[in-house]
This record gives structure tokens, C-alpha cells and sequence, in this order.
């Protein structure tokens, strides 16, 4: 092998090697992004933090935070449940937020805090019957208050939210109780009582029948006796007493 053969080779092996090398430099840059944070002393400083593209994906993805929640209501009652968050975040924004937060994971983590109290200061301010049984109201309030107050902090949108497992308190509970049991007696009574009330008038419009026919009765035995009465009136002195031998007889 001559001397210009192996020199043709080295350069290559050289040329091949950089260009391998050129390739990984830009899959690492394009699995990192340069964000700048605050250090513990308090000057900014830009750095490079490793980021999971699939946290800040052109797609935007629908994300889901899930939001535990325990408050009493104004007039003192304990209510829990689970309010369910959807988000995406904002694209214009996504910048800023990585700035801010580094990363999905830590942004919901400081996005589920601030949720959470807000969803505390709106049970607050709900009685616990409005509770009970305007829940649609309260996803409504939970929705507007979180798009007005931590959907700019953190820079997302809110895109749905959910609530489950609603609970409450046992001396709520019980009063339910109370209140059904009252109920069904109302409708029990009221039911005897339109019950009551139909056999009263069946028994009025029977004794209104009873009351015709005897009427009705009357006045046929006194016709009879009138037509008795002019027929005896009519006759002759010797007719009757035959007719009143004849009676006697029978």
C-alpha cells in the first residue's frame, strides 16, 4: 500500500468521524433548550436544563391535573371530593413559562397548589345545600376563577373541568335523612288523605241516590194514593160497600 493510499484513507476515516460527530452535537442540542433560571444567590444566569420534548411538543397536548380538595362550606359543613383540570398551555407562552418553571412537572406542582386554594375559597363561600344541589354552579365558579386568577400565572388554558367523588359530612347526611323521611311522610298523608276524601264522596253521592229513589218512591205511593182517593171518590155509596165486603172477606 502506498504512502498517498494510506494518507487517501486517513482523511477519510477523519472526515467520517467528524461528521458522526457533528450529528451527535445536533440530536443533543435538540434534546435540550437553553432557558435562563435564578440561582440560589440570586443573579440570573443562563444554563442549559435537560427538557423532555414531549413536555413542550408543537402539538400542545391536553393535560390533565387532578385536584384533591377538603373545605368547609360558609355555614360550617365538611365537603370533599376531586376536581379533575384539563389544560394545554399557551403557545405564545411557552417560553416564559419554561423560564419560570423549568418544567411541566414543576409547573403543575405549583399549578395544583394554587388551584387547590382557590377551590377552597369557593366552597367557602357556597352554602351546603347550594352545594348539593347546584353542583353545576360550582364547576362553573371553579372554571371562571381559575381562568381569571392561575391560568395567566402559569400561562396555560383551561380547556375542561371535572368534578367526582363529591362527599359530605355525616351531620349533612343525616339531616338528608331527616328531610327524605319527612317527605315520604307528607306524601303518604296526602295520599290517605285524597283516598279519604274519595270514599267521602262516593259515600255523599250514594246517600244523594239513596235520597232520589226514595224521592222518587214518595212521590209515586202519593200519586197512587191520590188516583186511590179519586177512583173511591168517584164511585157509588152501594159500590163501596161492596168493595169494602169483598176486602173484608179476603
Amino acid at each position: 500500500m502506498t504512502s498517498g493510499t494510506k494518507k487517501w484513507i486517513i482523511s477519510f476515516a477523519v472526515f467520517g468521524f467528524v461528521i458522526v460527530t457533528a450529528l451527535a452535537v445536533m440530536i443533543v442540542i435538540l434534546s435540550v433548550r437553553l432557558a435562563r433560571v435564578e440561582n440560589t444567590g440570586g443573579a440570573n444566569e443562563e444554563v442549559w436544563i435537560p427538557v423532555d420534548l414531549r413536555d413542550y411538543s408543537s402539538d400542545f397536548m391536553i393535560r390533565e391535573v387532578p385536584i384533591y380538595f377538603s373545605a368547609f362550606t360558609n355555614d360550617g359543613h365538611s365537603v370533599s371530593g376531586l376536581v379533575i383540570l384539563q389544560y394545554h398551555l399557551v403557545e405564545q407562552h411557552i417560553n416564559t413559562a419554561l423560564q419560570e418553571y423549568g418544567t411541566v412537572l414543576n409547573l403543575q406542582s405549583m399549578m395544583n397548589s394554587a388551584a387547590l386554594h382557590e377551590v377552597q375559597n369557593i366552597i367557602s363561600n357556597m352554602q351546603v345545600m347550594q352545594m348539593f344541589t347546584e353542583r353545576y354552579l360550582f364547576v362553573s365558579n371553579v372554571r371562571e376563577n381559575l381562568t381569571e386568577a392561575v391560568a395567566p400565572k402559569f400561562h396555560v388554558e383551561f380547556t375542561s373541568v371535572f368534578l367526582e367523588n363529591l362527599s359530605f359530612n355525616y351531620e349533612f347526611i343525616s339531616m338528608l335523612e331527616r328531610i327524605e323521611l319527612a317527605r315520604r311522610e307528607i306524601v303518604l298523608a296526602e295520599i290517605q288523605r285524597d283516598r279519604d276524601l274519595i270514599i267521602a264522596e262516593n259515600a255523599i253521592e250514594l246517600a244523594i241516590r239513596e235520597a232520589e229513589r226514595m224521592l222518587i218512591l214518595s212521590e209515586a205511593e202519593a200519586g197512587a194514593m191520590a188516583m186511590l182517593q179519586e177512583f173511591w171518590d168517584g164511585i157509588s155509596p152501594e159500590m163501596r160497600e161492596l168493595l169494602i165486603r169483598l176486602l173484608n172477606e179476603e
